[in-house]
């Protein structure tokens, strides 16, 4: 059985290569870390690596591209794809590939639960959807986007009317909770068991590195929270997983949640397929012998029975650079991908390897794009990975650092 791991960059691959070493990474963007790894043994197309062609980061598209074709076409035999965000293919487009086995939920069903103004069929706490707005700050939430451009904090009458009309999608309004920050969790479900990993915190509009107060930045692994709370989020994670099940979704799912400053927990989003985080959790997954919820998604989708027992403890921090400009940015700097050190808020090139497990005492993982590759509007730059307990501070100003010397 071929099995094709379908995303648009090698860096959200990594994880999937962590576990599953003769999976074949079929993606969009060129990398020299593609480069290596193919020396390596390892199974890759890149389209923008053969072609030298730039297409949309699209994966509908990608698979329509006569080469993706030859690429995929050539390896004989039954072929699954498994894609990191569901989408609809046309019996034509899966025709072409020999009808592969698909190893994702169905993409309508998906983008239902994915859709913003969904949450609230969930038995959990969310936010106060408003209908007559009084008084302001308010939140305003459009029903689809990523990476937090869908969702604004709303501070007067003119503002709303103004986001509503440009935006010209369905949306809610929903109060403004005072808060100490987003947490997130990555989940499983299956009919037996939901899945549940430790919640940890998401980094959120932190300036130089996104330009969108709400924009996503990563996530730290080393987050303690109260042990009340943590219990709540199980409840209402569990609560989530169930409901998916009775609908039909089985699989991989993220939940984002607030606490607000009265030690509230609510429930603001539900991500039913991988999430960003997925390659590095993944890894981390690997690190504490678990089967990760990567390899899960594959048996369940393949009639295999998985692994039920699962502990997570992970210590870990991720951090993203964006392009925080209205306007593409093209990478000038000489730094490559791979294995760095900190000194004086500068990173020091060590050795070129792309594993969290070859991460050593005070070292973080980089993943830089290319000299040359044009970088659209709040799309990464650079991805940090480390399993040190690194200080923000220093990471954010290195990284902050690096943009000024790759832009």
């Amino acid at each position: 059985m071929n099995r094709f791991f379908i995303t648009p960059d090698i860096q959200t691959a990594i994880g999937a290569l962590s576990v599953d070493p003769e999976i074949i990474i079929v993606c969009i963007d060129k990398s020299s870390v593609i480069t290596r790894l193919r020396l390596e043994g390892y199974k890759i197309f890149s389209y923008q690596q053969e072609t030298g062609n730039i297409i949309l980061r699209n994966s509908k598209l990608l698979l329509m591209q006569t080469e993706t074709k030859q690429f995929i076409n050539s390896f004989d035999g039954a072929k699954q794809f498994i894609f990191f965000k569901p989408l609809i293919l046309p019996n034509k487009l899966l025709s072409d590939y020999g009808f592969p086995i698909i190893l994702n939920n169905d993409a309508i069903l998906s983008a239902q639960i994915e859709n913003k103004l969904y949450v609230k069929n969930f038995d959990v706490k969310t936010p106060t959807e408003i209908t007559e707005v009084k008084e302001y700050p308010v939140v305003l939430q459009f029903e689809t986007g990523y990476a937090g451009n869908s969702t604004f904090i709303v501070h007067d009458e003119k503002d709303l009317h103004t986001l509503i009309s440009l935006k010209k999608d369905k949306y809610k309004i929903v109060e403004y909770v005072e808060n100490y920050g987003t947490y997130t969790n990555n989940c499983f479900c299956d009919e037996k068991k939901v899945f549940i990993s430790q919640p940890f915190f998401q980094y959120t509009g932190i300036k130089g590195l996104t330009r969108t107060k709400l924009g996503s930045c990563g996530n730290n692994f080393y987050t303690d929270l109260d042990d009340n709370i943590k219990d709540e989020i199980k409840v209402y994670s569990k609560k989530i997983g169930e409901h998916l099940i009775k609908i039909g979704y089985k699989g991989a799912f993220g939940i984002d949640f607030v606490l607000s400053q009265k030690n509230e927990l609510f429930v603001i989003e539900i991500n039913p397929r991988f999430t960003a985080s997925i390659s590095f959790f993944t890894q981390l997954e690997k690190s504490q012998r678990n089967q990760s919820f990567f390899e899960k998604q594959i048996k369940i989708f393949s009639g295999e029975e998985i692994d039920y027992e699962y502990e997570s403890k992970l210590k870990g921090k991720r951090l993203l650079l964006r392009n925080d400009s209205f306007e593409d940015e093209i990478i000038k700097g000489d730094y490559k991908s791979g294995i760095y050190k900190i000194e004086d808020e500068n990173f020091i090139f060590q050795r070129e390897e792309f594993f969290v497990s070859e991460l050593k005492e005070n070292e973080v993982l980089l993943f830089i794009k290319d000299k040359g590759f044009v970088v659209t509007p709040e799309t990464d730059m650079v991805n940090l990975y480390t399993l040190e307990n690194i200080s923000e501070d220093t990471l954010i100003n290195s990284l902050i650092n690096l943009k000024r010397q790759i832009t």
